[in-house]
């Protein structure tokens, strides 16, 4: 699929919703924002690359230390938007994009990890992507669980922006239509 048609699919996606309001996550410590956004050049390639109108970067086992990191892939299943493994066509590729990212990413994790308690943290920790900014959704953290967006989409409970998502990309056409607000 080409930057027009995933546009075309955002477009017809975001039709008959209003505006979204984005909240603020309090209490991000700046360098952990700052070096998240060194990880949004081989993220938004990673879009580029594949049919994906934007990606969930997963944390699983966030408090072990054999923690990993996973990409997915938010694309139009069947007229569905769905979330599944990131799948570039070469293995390779999505690997390096973990790695290249990973470094990038562990310190807002873990800001976003800490508002648990240590007995209570989910199993799996998501950030949405659209290659240019950063949400994440506290009800549902997991980060690929399609509700979190029919929630935001909604105005019942609007997921946090981390890092401003590009207003002309494909996740800011669908949650924001014209233009975001943000609290």
């Amino acid at each position: 699929m080409n930057k027009r048609e995933k546009m075309k699919l955002a477009q017809a996606v975001a039709a008959g919703n209003a505006p979204s309001v984005w909240k603020r996550l309090p209490e991000m410590r700046t360098a952990g924002v700052r070096s998240a956004s060194r990880a949004m050049v081989p993220l938004a390639a990673a879009i580029d690359a594949t049919d994906a109108l934007f990606l969930s970067v997963v944390l699983s086992n966030p408090g072990d230390r054999r923690r990993t990191i996973s990409l997915h892939s938010w694309t139009q299943q069947d007229g569905v938007l769905t979330c599944l493994p990131y799948e570039p066509g070469k293995p390779e590729r999505g690997q390096a994009v973990s790695r290249m990212i990973t470094h990038h990413l562990l310190d807002m994790f873990a800001d976003i990890v800490r508002r648990w308690p240590r007995t209570a943290i989910p199993r799996q920790i998501g950030i949405i992507t659209d290659g240019h900014g950063i949400c994440f959704h506290p009800a549902y953290p997991d980060g690929i669980d399609p509700r979190w967006l029919h929630a935001h989409l909604s105005g019942r409970d609007p997921a946090c922006e981390i890092l401003p998502v590009s207003p002309e990309g494909y996740l800011g056409v669908i949650c924001a239509g014209v233009a975001t607000t943000r609290h």
